[in-house]
């Protein structure tokens, strides 16, 4: 049974009056719903309370942030979270809780000389691990592509797939979760 607990009673219920939950969430944000979320599919025996200090989500972090997800980082686990982060935003919006507006552009990374090793070797690591970054290189071959960029710098660079990264409705993420 899930439970938000929170300061306006608009959104108070029946069971927030218990005195004890298995679960309780403190923050009713896209973290905290998510959690909320996962721990009932896990077992939806669980009484689960969430308690927001914001119902109204005016002040609220979540839908106050930019709103991206990307795939390219150098360490494993931050691009596996982030591919599931990508799997679970896509779930999200095709099925009934509500589109978050996926715009799926990808993110373009760009190295000097300096950075050019580190980026070749992150870009093996993302592909390795399954996720679809291309290497443009740089230079000339850069600016075939994006005409309207200074590239007199840039030795190497990366670009996620389409459908891998970009940026999405941090409100409507938020909101989703929160039905969900």
């Amino acid at each position: 049974m899930l439970t938000h607990l929170v300061s306006s009673s608009r959104f108070s219920t029946k069971a927030a009056t218990s005195k004890s939950f298995d679960v309780a969430v403190v923050g009713a944000g896209a973290i905290g719903c998510s959690i909320a979320s996962f721990l009932l599919e896990l077992d939806s025996s669980l009484s689960v309370a969430i308690i927001e200090r914001d119902p109204s989500y005016k002040i609220a972090s979540s839908v106050l942030s930019v709103g991206s997800i990307r795939q390219q980082f150098s360490v494993p686990v931050n691009v596996e979270i982030s591919q599931f982060g990508v799997d679970f935003i896509k779930n999200l919006s095709s099925n009934r809780n509500g589109d978050v507006q996926f715009d799926q552009g990808g993110y373009l990374f760009l190295a000097g000389k300096s950075g050019e090793d580190q980026l070749r070797e992150n870009v093996a690591l993302q592909n390795r691990l399954g996720s679809e970054v291309n290497h443009l290189g740089g230079g000339e071959e850069l600016k075939r592509c994006y005409p309207w960029l200074n590239t007199d710098d840039i030795v190497e660079s990366s670009l996620g797939a389409s459908g891998t990264e970009g940026w999405f409705d941090p409100y409507l993420l938020t909101h989703a979760l929160k039905k969900k």
